[in-house]
């Protein structure tokens, strides 16, 4: 009976949205960043749970701190920012 070689390749693995999420923060120390750049990094219904997974991930790191502030037209504008120790 003949047997087929094992298969062997490393398929690459697709990105988490956390992982996202966590890549914006690094690569913009210290920039305030608002929610449409971050759901379109995070996804557009999830990306609040994920920058507060990436808090907790990144806590013995660093900060992501948030800010809030009215627009003119009355509505509130929300950003965050990763903050390295």
């Amino acid at each position: 009976m003949m047997q087929q070689p094992a298969l062997a390749f490393d398929a690459p693995r697709k990105q988490s949205y956390t992982q996202k999420i966590l890549q914006v923060f690094q690569e913009n120390e210290n920039v305030w960043l608002d929610a449409d750049v971050l759901a379109s990094h995070g996804g557009k219904y999830g990306w609040r749970t994920r920058t507060s997974e990436a808090r907790h991930l990144l806590k013995h790191l660093g900060d992501i701190e948030n800010r809030q502030r009215k627009a003119r037209e009355g509505y509130t504008i929300s950003e965050y920012r990763y903050v390295p120790k």
